[in-house]
């Protein structure tokens, strides 16, 4: 049976959600807090989580077809919940970012998410989809750096929602992602939705911290094609800056 556990601070609510997946528990079951102490992104990277966000994993099953595209799928419905007339901006940050552009030094990240495969003997995979969103700048303490690169809910139009309906709209996300890519047209619409709101198109993008050339588009695969000096090239993982931003 599914079961929610609440926290006012854990280490990482990917940590927990991830042990909970290998000792059985069931689709569904959720992993929230206020704050992180030891928040984790992808690839193994440390993710400042203070007081003023909203820190949830969630075990679902995996989709039927095309799970690699469950982060994507996810970023997509976080998109247009949180900016459904498109008035606030925001854009898909491949491979897994909900950021702004706002004409600043840096990309202004909202949301992140990280989704790990759970192998279960005996069972098939679980997925693990952890989410983080900046809610409240007024309760948050962020490093300087971090603050010039944080987005809030409450710095986009209004209305604020609460932190008990901001964890709904994450969880009515995450899982109409999974069940969008269920769908026989699925992983093609996510991609075209993907697509529609890439950040970065048209602009030089480095990879993991090298220059690889212009963004072009993203492939049905959600891989990045770039282009360098008129050579075309995919990349299927990495970190992306684009431009001068990160």
């Amino acid at each position: 049976m599914a079961q929610r556990f609440e926290h006012e601070v854990v280490g990482s609510t990917q940590t927990e959600a991830v042990a909970l997946a290998r000792r059985g528990f069931a689709s569904g079951t959720v992993v929230v807090a206020r704050a992180q102490s030891q928040g984790r992104g992808r690839l193994e990277r440390s993710w400042d989580s203070p007081d003023g966000g909203l820190y949830l994993s969630v075990l679902v099953d995996l989709p039927t077809s095309t799970p690699e595209l469950l982060p994507l799928a996810v970023v997509a419905e976080l998109r247009a919940a949180f900016d459904p007339e498109g008035a606030s901006g925001l854009s898909v940050k491949w491979p897994n970012d909900l950021v702004a552009d706002r004409g600043e030094p840096t990309l202004r990240k909202l949301s992140g998410i990280l989704v790990d495969r759970i192998a279960r003997p005996g069972h098939p995979d679980i997925a693990v989809v952890g989410v983080g969103v900046n809610v409240d700048r007024g309760t948050a303490s962020l490093a300087a750096d971090v603050e010039s690169r944080a987005l809030f809910l409450e710095d986009l139009p209004p209305p604020v929602l609460p932190m008990g309906e901001v964890e709904k709209v994450v969880l009515r996300s995450i899982h109409s992602a999974v069940q969008r890519l269920n769908l026989p047209e699925g992983a093609r619409h996510v991609v075209a939705e993907c697509r529609r709101h890439l950040c970065g198109v048209g602009h030089p993008v480095r990879v993991d911290g090298h220059e690889v050339g212009v963004l072009r588009s993203l492939g049905d695969d959600g891989s990045i094609t770039v282009d360098h000096q008129g050579t075309l090239s995919s990349f299927h993982a990495g970190d992306l800056s684009v431009g001068a931003k990160a």
